[in-house]
């Protein structure tokens, strides 16, 4: 599920492989976006 400042958005994910693909997207070791990464992390940027 997705969450933006603690409000549910859209419907949970049903398929675990489309969860997994769409967290290695953007939090995996080659993120679409490393700025992105670190702050959905919480890193100082």
């Amino acid at each position: 599920m997705v969450t933006l400042r603690g409000v549910q958005q859209g419907e949970p994910f049903k398929e675990p492989e489309f969860y997994d693909a769409l967290l290695r997207i953007w939090l995996g070791p080659s993120p679409a976006d490393w700025k992105l990464k670190d702050a959905l992390l919480g890193k100082a940027g």
